[in-house]
């Protein structure tokens, strides 16, 4: 299946309320191919400065046990907030079991923020979360993606642990295979006036158990982290 502009045009998708879902009708597995070509993905309008992101917002994409491909594509100000206990990640993308490549693409302003207040406050993946998956970045730039938590009081218990990881990318038992492209200003940030969070990994990439791991000829700038690694945390890849 292929979606997009074929011939020199372009397709914008919003969602504003709620991820796109792909994923096996049945769940038994690896099952199809999905390509997206020339389009442009928002939270909301774009360039809307006047709407900035709420507690509440879940945005972007969640894939399962798929092989999406987009070429040529921009993801911006696509953004998950999480307040409560729902325990998803990623603010452009996250995916489990899928292959994942992107070709020309641009990520640009998109974020997890995390403030939830009776479990530990937990914010991976700025622009994109992947676990057990095989993920291909050719000639893709992200810049200013953020990865956010901050420290919340209990009412019985004292106050929680809180992290956040990869302002950009964060990666576990995946494939993770990055040639050409930029990584710019990508950040682990707090929100105004609250704490840092008690970890804060990988400004840029958080790697951890990969089965696979490669950067070529690719550029960091101005990457920052809170806490450890600025550019990249290596938890345990060769």
């Amino acid at each position: 299946l292929s979606i997009g502009s074929f011939n020199g045009g372009l397709l914008q998708i919003f969602s504003p309320d709620g991820r796109h879902v792909i994923q096996p009708r049945d769940l038994t597995g690896f099952e199809g191919e999905v390509r997206f070509v020339n389009t442009h993905f928002y939270g909301h309008m774009p360039l809307d400065d006047l709407d900035p992101p709420q507690p509440g917002d879940d945005e972007g994409f969640r894939i399962e046990d798929w092989d999406v491909t987009f070429s040529r594509c921009r993801f911006y100000k696509l953004v998950s907030w999480h307040n409560d206990d729902n325990l998803l990640y990623g603010g452009a993308i996250v995916a489990s079991g899928s292959r994942l490549t992107f070709r020309n693409c641009h990520f640009e302003q998109n974020a997890v923020i995390s403030t939830k207040r009776r479990f530990a406050a937990i914010a991976r993946g700025g622009a994109i979360h992947a676990q057990n998956c095989e993920v291909t970045l050719e000639s893709t730039n992200l810049r200013w993606n953020y990865a956010t938590a901050s420290r919340v009081w209990g009412n019985r218990r004292g106050r929680y642990s809180s992290a956040a990881h990869g302002g950009a990318i964060w990666s576990y038992q995946s494939d993770l295979m990055i040639t050409g492209g930029q990584f710019d200003g990508n950040a682990i940030t707090h929100l105004q006036h609250g704490l840092a969070p008690d970890s804060a990994r990988g400004g840029a990439i958080y790697v951890d158990e990969p089965s696979a791991f490669k950067i070529e000829r690719v550029t960091f700038e101005d990457n920052t982290s809170l806490g450890e690694g600025g550019a990249i945390y290596n938890a345990s890849a060769k």
